[in-house]
């Protein structure tokens, strides 16, 4: 069976998404760089809490989950969902702070609240 939806990213995001599409019938691929994540989830072994092993067993099973590190899978399906982790507040806090250093200065940057201030007067 063809899946309709990827998901790339198998993690705490993709994972219990992909136990949503495939509780309503959709038939759903997991992409992850991970082979030993992919291959656990293909046993039907998952490592994210919300979706327990024995509930990942049978999606597996019957056909409506699977994972791949292949790429290639994308171009036939109807749907691409990337869950993919992202920095976070903190570090992106720290890289926008040290980079500002190296960053030219812009003059100052209107505001919605003042941009028309000085027409108003």
């Amino acid at each position: 069976m063809g899946a309709n939806i990827a998901i790339v990213g198998a993690g705490y995001v993709g994972m219990p998404l992909a136990r949503v599409f495939a509780d309503a019938g959709k038939s759903v691929v997991l992409v992850d760089v991970n082979q030993e994540l992919v291959d656990g989830i293909n046993r039907g072994e998952s490592h994210i809490g919300d979706v327990p092993s024995e509930v990942l067993k049978i999606l597996v099973d019957t056909g409506h989950v699977s994972a791949t590190s292949d790429y290639d899978v994308l171009k036939d399906v109807d749907a691409i969902l990337i869950a993919l982790p992202t920095r976070s507040h903190r570090a992106f806090a720290r890289a926008r702070s040290s980079s500002s250093s190296r960053r030219p200065t812009r003059g100052p940057r209107a505001s919605p609240c003042n941009r028309f201030s000085s027409a108003a007067a």
